[in-house]
């Protein structure tokens, strides 16, 4: 369960499996085009395997709905309505099968949510930084979460598995220390981060067009999820005013922001800048 009143997928959604690139694929392709079915179906339709008490269908419906890929609603039973969110077109026709890195960052920052992600994805990432740091150990990790390791092996999992996000690799680890890696900062990503930005502001503060960077970053934590500097911080900002997202009142001490387009405009632009 999360800790306030935000709602994220709880420690053990997953049922131990680590989310697969190829399923989370196939899972689009159904919601293009299936729309809905129950967990056989989608089974059947997709390959991704299910059993008769468990499989991995579930787990990736909601690895894909706490990723922002999907729209996901339960129509009684084991029947679900898949729809891709706006979000979710634009990856499925840019990376369907999430080969970027620039997809694999998205994807991991959108889990991180501190609304819609998933319960230790957003501890350790958007609230994990005092009380783990940048290095640590598997014992620290589920002392923090105060859970067994069944229940966080899939976040270490998923950036190590070929099949998964291994080039995203936001933890690594070796001999035992786990490191937390920084979000690359570089104009590539730019647009990305900036839609995530804008997201947050439209989801925490919704009837605010200015807004400090401070406010935004108290509710949702996402400079945290980046694990940037200030100074990369401030050069993001400024390209975001240059690129006509918002304007930046410096005047006062304290960064004002002025918000000048809306996160569904910058959709259309997430992999404009990639070489």
């Amino acid at each position: 369960m999360s800790k306030d009143q935000f709602i994220r997928l709880p420690l053990s959604f997953h049922d131990t499996f680590a989310p697969e690139s190829s399923y989370l694929a196939k899972l689009m392709q159904f919601a293009e085009s299936q729309k809905q079915g129950t967990i056989d179906k989608i089974s059947s339709v997709t390959g991704i395997p299910t059993g008769k008490s468990t499989g991995k269908v579930e787990p990736t419906i909601k690895y894909a709905q706490g990723m922002g890929l999907l729209n996901v609603e339960r129509i009684g039973g084991a029947c679900f309505r898949l729809s891709l969110t706006s979000f979710g077109e634009e990856i499925f026709e840019q990376d369907i099968y999430l080969k970027e890195n620039l997809t694999q960052w998205l994807l991991h920052l959108m889990f991180c949510r501190r609304q819609g992600g998933a319960e230790a994805w957003y501890r350790v990432f958007g609230e994990g930084q005092l009380p783990l740091g940048r290095t640590f150990f598997r014992d620290d990790l589920t002392t923090y979460l105060k859970t067994p390791f069944k229940n966080i092996s899939p976040l270490l999992r998923m950036y190590s598995n070929d099949s998964s996000f291994d080039l995203c690799r936001a933890l690594v680890e070796e001999n035992g220390t786990i490191v937390r890696s920084i979000a690359p900062m570089t104009q590539e990503f730019y647009y990305g981060y900036a839609f995530l930005l804008l997201s947050a502001w439209e989801e925490y503060f919704p009837n605010d067009q200015q807004i400090s960077i401070a406010n935004i970053e108290g509710t949702s934590n996402f400079l945290a999820t980046l694990g940037c500097k200030e100074v990369e911080v401030n050069i993001f900002l400024d390209w975001m005013a240059d690129n006509g997202l918002l304007k930046i009142d410096r005047q006062t001490g304290e960064a004002l922001l002025l918000r000048t387009a809306a996160a569904e405009t910058v959709i259309n632009c997430l992999y404009d800048n990639l070489v």
